[in-house]
């Protein structure tokens, strides 16, 4: 399966000043998201950035960057300025790897595009079992709830009813895959619920586009950098050796 990665990091993040740039284990979070990709399949890896410091320390890493504009809306609305620069074809498969993402595996990104292409479902993502009642309260971490065909149904930051919700309710995971024919059809479109909650895939949901989930069992927490207390708790499993990084030379 032949599929690009392309990777959107914002600059500015109210919950985490400067996110893609934080250090983890001695290296900017953006290049470990960057070099899992790169340990993928995938046959190209790009970082969207809107802020020439993020394209800077990426392009000192090695890697290949393009800097969008900085009025989108979304991730995948920045992807598509990337896919319209490089004139890739319709039928190309994109993996959107988020770039507070740095548990993500190459494993991980290449299970997601093997999902596509299909033609029941316009997009895919990810997500994990929740184990922790604290998860479903912290308004941080985004849910989703799937119907028995592995179809979401909604996604969500706020759960009311968490004894319930447990065991019901997945942990979202930053990943997505689609065609870029549907990244130049979601551009366009808008939906109101996703500027309620500022989620992203809900405008894929308001328009009646199947999300299929890949819901996986990972042997490591899968965190994603939303706040100082997430990268607080990378750095405690790396310091207790529940997580292994290695350490990157510059």
């Amino acid at each position: 399966m032949s599929f690009i990665v392309i990777i959107p990091a914002r600059l500015n993040s109210s919950r985490l000043p400067k996110k893609p740039l934080v250090n983890i284990n001695g290296i900017p979070m953006i290049i470990h998201v960057m070099r899992n990709a790169l340990n993928s399949c995938a046959s190209k890896v790009i970082v969207a950035t809107d802020h020439n410091s993020i394209a800077e320390v990426v392009k000192k890493f090695g890697g290949e960057v393009y800097i969008t504009n900085n009025h989108h809306n979304s991730g995948t609305e920045r992807i598509a300025e990337v896919v319209n620069y490089y004139k890739l074809s319709d039928n190309q498969i994109i993996i959107n790897v988020q770039g507070d993402e740095p548990l993500v595996s190459a494993t991980l990104i290449n299970q997601i595009a093997n999902t596509l292409p299909n033609e029941d479902y316009s997009m895919s993502t990810m997500a994990i079992p929740i184990n922790d009642i604290q998860e479903i309260i912290n308004k941080n971490v985004v849910k989703l709830i799937i119907n028995k065909y592995n179809y979401a149904i909604y996604f969500t930051r706020t759960i009311k009813n968490s004894t319930l919700a447990k065991s019901i309710v997945l942990k979202h995971i930053g990943v997505y895959g689609y065609n870029v024919s549907f990244i130049k059809y979601y551009k366009n479109l808008y939906s109101p619920i996703e500027h309620i909650e500022h989620l992203e895939q809900l405008r894929v949901l308001w328009h009646g586009k199947k999300i299929y989930t890949l819901v996986i069992n990972s042997p490591i927490p899968i965190i994603s950098i939303d706040t100082l207390e997430d990268l607080e708790q990378i750095h405690f499993l790396i310091k207790n050796n529940k997580l292994i990084y290695k350490k990157f030379k510059n």
